[in-house]
């Protein structure tokens, strides 16, 4: 190779590296890195998305295992008495929806795993009232809970607790614009031991008239 030629290969590598060194400072260099980042992208959300699944499987082998460890049994969602308050419940409050056992995260909104939502997320209540008809049905308007004789428990501690969380659930419920109501057995009991029908009625007749105030108001 002539010293013409060399000449002219050693200013051809001088001129590339030139052209590269000056696209780095341009910023132009991030044409590549732009190529580059959607797949990046696409990668992670897949390895992440791969990862959930993996996950999940886990869990639902997991639940799966789990149920296999024991017995599920069936279990009555109501006594005699709470099934007798809420036919009397049905019989009163013809002009709205009755449902029972109801979970708070039901009816109560609010982002989940926050604080606010944790004071709720395990409560349920006896009676939940709403709407029957307008532009509001279906929207809760009430709740009705009936304090029967096993209502407390025959442990101290259990007892506080219970009632720590019957404060918690009224105040609850006022805060979202429901109404609260409790039916005491010893209300609605002839002798301490018999739901007394009239008794009964004639107190959700009360309530009855409470919640149409309010709502008409």
């Amino acid at each position: 190779m002539n010293s013409s030629v060399l000449i002219s290969v050693i200013i051809f590598i001088i001129f590339v590296a030139l052209f590269l060194f000056l696209i780095s400072k341009t910023g132009n260099s991030n044409i590549y890195r732009n190529y580059r980042r959607p797949f990046k992208r696409y990668y992670r959300r897949n390895k992440y998305y791969k990862r959930y699944k993996e996950i999940k499987k886990d869990i639902t082998e997991q639940r799966l295992e789990n149920m296999d460890s024991g017995n599920i049994l069936i279990k009555k969602i109501m006594n005699i008495e709470e099934t007798k308050v809420f036919f009397s419940i049905l019989k009163v409050f013809k002009d709205y929806n009755i449902y029972k056992q109801v979970s708070f995260k039901a009816f109560l909104d609010a982002e989940e795993d926050t604080d606010v939502w944790k004071t709720f997320r395990d409560f349920y209540c006896d009676f939940l009232i709403t709407y029957k008809n307008g532009d509001k049905i279906n929207q809760p308007i009430a709740i009705i809970e009936y304090n029967g004789a096993g209502h407390f428990g025959n442990n101290e501690d259990m007892k506080e607790k219970i009632k720590n969380n019957d404060i918690t659930k009224e105040k609850l419920v006022s805060k979202a614009g429901m109404q609260y109501f409790i039916i005491d057995e010893k209300s609605i009991k002839e002798n301490s031991k018999f739901i007394d029908d009239k008794k009964l009625e004639y107190y959700l007749k009360d309530i009855e008239n409470s919640i149409r105030k309010n709502t008409t108001a």
